[in-house]
């Protein structure tokens, strides 16, 4: 039997190969190759090729054939266990009750479900509202629907966790703070950053190099939306009716590093890049008495990422995302730069959710007044952002 490799460079190759060796692969591998007896041949790659001739018999390959068996097998269960270790099981008390959805993703809430050991699944949030053994609501929507969910889930006497950006305004914010105060409630904002070893370092590294007197963040990430964006399928990233664009989506992450670091700016200016009425990218400018600050966010461009803090002693950088943070280096002036990375986790969300879980569970009213005290003065800094821009 020959082989038959087709090329770029010429028309075909023909080389021999052992026929039970062939027939051998046929049976295991089934439609990897395209096997023709009639005119004693098969069509595969050089690869596949190179690979069939190292057999000596079709006993060799069976006994490869079970071996590769087992490997596949060994590498299911290892997949397996990986899920089973997944991020929840790495957060401290906490459990994964119930999932709720739409009736259009009823099916993906499922498979969630199935494969993270979640024990209910809802389509109608009002049931799962009202479960007992749901204590706090994970809020993870489209951006415009954060307030309406929240407000919610706390008049059901939930405590709730938001994702940023936590709503649309300043208002929202307080009165989803004062309802959940009324009901002796937690309510906490889902912002990653803040929660990471990395920027704990980072804080403490600011007097190292102080005073300060320029920064510059940047979270560009090229949209995987971006190009259907362009064709008109506008997604609820990109839905300015929907809370979409650069500013809500990638820029708050820049927001709360600046209010969380350095507090509320004088001064706010967004200069935004428009398309289709949303802004697909842009620059917002803090300005505060002694430091100017430019925050970045790009979802229509790419580049590897890279933010600064600068002062007169030395200077901070940040490589990639300023949402993962996932290391940065202090330059001193005159001395060799450090770099670090004290990020305890490989999930981003791992170190917020276990805050998060010791907040609720001790019910640490302190702890969560002073991490909305951030999430405040990053709305009015987004408030004031939306209203100026041009």
């Amino acid at each position: 039997m020959k082989i038959v490799i087709p090329s770029n460079r010429c028309k075909k190759m023909e080389l021999p190969v052992s026929a039970d060796i062939v027939k051998a692969f046929e049976k295991y591998y089934k439609n990897s190759v395209l096997v023709d007896y009639e005119n004693d041949t098969i069509t595969t790659d050089i690869l596949i090729y190179s690979w069939l001739s190292s057999f000596a018999s079709s006993e060799e390959f069976a006994v490869m054939a079970r071996k590769a068996d087992e490997v596949k097998a060994e590498k299911k269960a290892e997949k397996e266990k990986a899920k089973a270790e997944m991020t929840a099981d790495k957060i401290n008390n906490l459990e994964l009750t119930a999932i709720s959805s739409t009736v259009r993703s009823k099916d993906i809430a499922r498979e969630l479900a199935n494969q993270y050991g979640i024990k209910k699944t809802y389509t109608d949030n009002e049931k799962m509202m009202v479960d007992p053994d749901v204590d706090t609501v994970y809020v993870a929507v489209p951006n415009f629907l954060h307030y309406e969910i929240a407000k919610e889930a706390l008049e059901h006497g939930k405590n709730v966790i938001c994702e940023k950006p936590f709503v649309e305004s300043t208002e929202q914010a307080k009165e989803l703070k004062q309802l959940a105060d009324e009901k002796d409630l937690i309510i906490l904002e889902a912002i990653t950053n803040l929660y990471l070893e990395n920027f704990k370092q980072i804080q403490k590294e600011l007097k190292n190099i102080a005073p300060i007197h320029i920064v510059n963040m940047n979270y560009t990430q090229y949209s995987s939306r971006y190009d259907a964006f362009l064709e008109g399928k506008i997604a609820p990233v990109f839905d300015p009716n929907k809370d979409g664009g650069a500013l809500m989506d990638l820029n708050i992450y820049n927001i709360h590093l600046l209010a969380a670091l350095f507090g509320l700016p004088d001064k706010v200016q967004y200069y935004a890049n428009m398309q289709k009425g949303v802004d697909t990218s842009g620059i917002l400018h803090l300005s505060y008495p002694d430091k100017q600050a430019s925050l970045t966010a790009s979802k229509d461009s790419y580049v590897t990422p890279r933010s600064f803090i600068e002062g007169e002693k030395g200077s901070i950088y940040i490589d990639g995302s300023t949402g993962e943070l996932n290391n940065f280096t202090v330059q001193m002036r005159g001395k060799e730069p450090k770099r670090y990375n004290l990020n305890k986790y490989d999930h981003r969300m791992t170190s917020e959710f276990n805050a998060f879980s010791e907040i609720i569970d001790n019910h640490d009213t302190v702890k969560a007044d002073e991490a909305f005290v951030n999430t405040l003065e990053s709305m009015q800094i987004l408030t004031a952002a939306r209203n100026s821009e041009e």
